[in-house]
């Protein structure tokens, strides 16, 4: 592989950050050493030729001296990857990843499906933790000085009452946002209506193949054809897919006035909750499952850099008897201005940067789970009809609090997003 020079001219060193110092400081060292340059070379020369390679090491233990010995010249080199078109490319994206504001993240959020309809869902629980308690408050008040007020309105009268100024802001709060309320749960529905269709064409299309299937192979093959297409689950996932979005897409239709009949209603009601309880259930064994290989991902990285740290310790140590054992005096250390060293430097952050790459997906995963598990609560409550026994507001809470997940989740992607483009 090719090397690069590098010149403390080429790029600004404030300007190139930790990089730049990193680079100057091997400039520098280059010039101090091009006066003992020919002695430096014999030292070296003469040291191999008295101190030979240990055969016992460890494989790990061996790629690393072979890396010093490929190294046989004096002048310091740098790998390609640390440029100065790198380091000001490296700058400028800190630089982007700084000056990201937060209305910027709002705006790629808010022109997300998902990120509107999160949005929606943590306002619209919102509103309706306030409408309980609105109404709560009006009921316990009597409504006579209320009526004088709504009908000839008086600033003065109600700054100078208190009481009467709540119970004037709840009215105006229920009558008002009742159907703000209302419209944002239509909203809602609007933004996931129309995949319905598209699912069962999907379904039929794939039961329409293992027939034909079935029809040119024979029963037993067409059989043993339709167990591994449908007993597994994907197919399990898309056919709870289309029983939620029929439920849901039929509900739309009675708020929308499509559909009146009271008792198809009920039934398109009580299933929604089933066929959302089985999708939840589902969907937490998926990111279950997903966090567990990122944490077997995450040990197995580490556990290499262990190695890797342990077989550079074993050749220092080795190293260090060699020296005291030999009579030759070397001003600089063997490790101190080689090019490997420099190799070594920039290659052990690719694991480094692939940690933090499953840190992040794994804060996404956890993210996704605390959402899956405020609605197995909230929709808990709905399957065993538990909403006598539990509080209104907490059962609004569920989904505040599941909203404000999947929200957070849409904000880490839309941050991702902005800082890589």
């Amino acid at each position: 592989m090719s090397a690069t020079t590098i010149n403390s001219a080429d790029f600004d060193i404030a300007d190139a950050g930790a990089l730049g110092v990193f680079v100057d400081h091997i400039s520098t060292s280059q010039k101090g050493d091009k006066i003992g340059k020919n002695k430096f070379i014999k030292g070296k020369h003469m040291q191999s030729s008295l101190i030979s390679p240990p055969t016992s090491l460890s494989s790990s233990t061996s790629s690393v001296v072979s890396e010093e010995a490929d190294d046989e010249k004096g002048k310091l080199f740098l790998p390609p990857r640390l440029t100065s078109s790198r380091v000001s490319e490296a700058t400028s994206e800190a630089v982007s990843k700084e000056t990201t504001s937060w209305i910027d993240i709002w705006l790629r959020i808010l022109s997300r499906l998902d990120g509107k309809d999160k949005t929606a869902k943590v306002l619209l629980y919102s509103l309706r933790i306030v409408l309980i308690y609105a109404s709560k408050f009006l009921q316990k008040q009597s409504k006579d000085n209320l009526s004088i007020i709504l009908d000839k309105p008086n600033l003065r009268l109600l700054f100078l009452s208190p009481n009467l100024f709540l119970k004037f802001l709840s009215n105006f709060y229920i009558t008002r946002f009742s159907g703000v309320i209302s419209g944002l749960s239509i909203y809602r529905q609007l933004l996931r209506f129309g995949k319905t269709p598209l699912r069962f064409l999907k379904i039929f299309s794939n039961l329409k193949n293992d027939l034909i299937y079935t029809n040119q192979y024979g029963f037993k093959l067409g059989l043993q054809k339709i167990y591994e297409n449908w007993f597994n689950e994907t197919r399990f996932g898309e056919i709870i897919d289309f029983y939620y979005g029929l439920t849901d897409e039929t509900l739309l239709l009675f708020k929308l006035g499509l559909l009146t009949d009271p008792k198809l209603r009920k039934f398109m009601g009580r299933h929604e909750c089933i066929s959302w309880y089985y999708d939840i259930i589902l969907s937490l064994k998926k990111n279950l499952v997903k966090i567990s290989n990122l944490n077997e991902k995450e040990a197995s990285i580490k556990l290499n850099q262990q190695i890797k740290l342990r077989a550079k310790q074993m050749l220092n140590n080795l190293r260090a008897a060699h020296n005291a054992n030999s009579s030759i005096s070397i001003n600089s250390s063997p490790l101190r201005s080689s090019p490997s060293r420099n190799r070594e430097i920039i290659t052990t952050t690719a694991p480094e940067l692939e940690l933090q790459l499953i840190q992040k997906e794994k804060i996404i995963i956890l993210a996704d789970i605390a959402r899956l598990s405020f609605d197995f609560c909230f929709d808990t409550i709905d399957v065993f009809h538990l909403d006598h026994k539990v509080p209104k507001p907490l059962y609004y809470m569920f989904g505040v609090l599941s909203g404000t997940s999947a929200l957070f989740k849409v904000y880490l992607g839309a941050k991702d997003e902005l800082s890589n483009s």
